[in-house]
């Protein structure tokens, strides 16, 4: 997954005869005005999205849900329900975490093993943790909405040093290149320029594209968003990326995934508006301390 952007100019378009793809970012003419290079003919069609009325269907629908929950008290039941009407609030019912990896895997992503990412979970009236930095929403109608805090790569310059070696003898130079991007062009590496809407690629029928600047990690990143459909399910991914130079850059994504029998991509759009606040603050306001003053000015005192 981790290479999704940087290969998916070069992925093998494929058009699938009689396949029925969504319209609600476009109509798709797959069937005939293919031309040399795979390219599909598509008519633009304008929606207008509610998304104040789409807001409102999520969270009177995650309020209905957690009315179902047992809580062990009051206050329990108290916070479920703030965070129903406002799901920011779960940001400010959150646990902070320190997210630290064994010494030698550390290594290998050309870090300092004394040092990792502290941020803030969200409360898990809102989201699970089926893993430790990675968090799971299942809505009512069973969208699912997946995102994760990873760690940074930082790779080396070329050379004999012990990390340099170290990390060639683990990846291909195809993926340090990728990695690499990350720190020296992550707009390219959170939208590759080589994306056409209106195709089928290997990995999905691509329906639209999205750039924008976004918070990652503290510093001035960027936002690239593909929509796309397999057979079986819709899709809304975004890709969060920034430069932490000296210290490498970080890529994270956030996914909105439905079931293409019962949901739309207005589905998806309406579950992104509701939950996507909460995702970016929290992949906004993590932090990648560098030193002990770092950690001090965090408020971390130990690891």
């Amino acid at each position: 997954m981790k290479k999704f952007y940087c290969l998916a100019f070069i992925a093998v378009v494929t058009v699938s005869y009689g396949q029925s793809y969504s319209t609600f970012y476009g109509t798709y003419n797959v069937n005939q005005n293919i031309n040399v290079s795979g390219k599909i003919e598509t008519e633009s069609t304008i929606h207008t999205i509610d998304y104040a009325a789409l807001a409102q269907a999520n969270a009177n629908a995650e309020a209905n849900r957690l009315k179902r929950e047992q809580y062990q008290d009051k206050r329990a039941q108290q916070i479920g329900e703030s965070i129903a009407k406002n799901p920011l609030n779960a940001y400010s019912y959150g646990y902070p975490r320190l997210y630290k990896t064994l010494k030698d895997w550390a290594k290998n992503r050309g870090l300092n093993p004394k040092y990792g990412v502290f941020y803030v979970a969200p409360n898990n009236a809102l989201f699970d943790s089926p893993e430790y930095n990675s968090f799971r929403n299942v809505s009512a109608s069973g969208i699912i909405t997946e995102f994760g805090i990873g760690l940074p790569m930082n790779v080396p310059e070329p050379g004999n040093s012990s990390i340099t070696i170290r990390m060639s003898s683990l990846y291909s130079d195809e993926d340090l290149a990728w990695y690499n991007s990350w720190e020296t062009n992550p707009r390219e590496a959170a939208l590759s320029e080589g994306l056409e809407k209106g195709i089928e690629y290997n990995w999905g029928f691509l329906h639209d594209t999205e750039l924008y600047t976004a918070q990652v990690y503290g510093k001035e990143g960027y936002r690239g968003t593909i929509k796309y459909e397999d057979e079986f399910h819709l899709f809304i991914t975004d890709t969060y990326v920034a430069s932490l130079f000296p210290f490498g850059g970080i890529l994270v994504r956030a996914t909105y995934k439905g079931d293409k029998r019962k949901h739309t991509f207005e589905d998806l759009e309406g579950r992104r508006y509701y939950l996507q606040p909460l995702i970016e603050k929290t992949i906004g306001n993590a932090k990648y301390p560098t030193t002990k003053g770092d950690m001090r000015r965090m408020g971390i005192y130990s690891y």
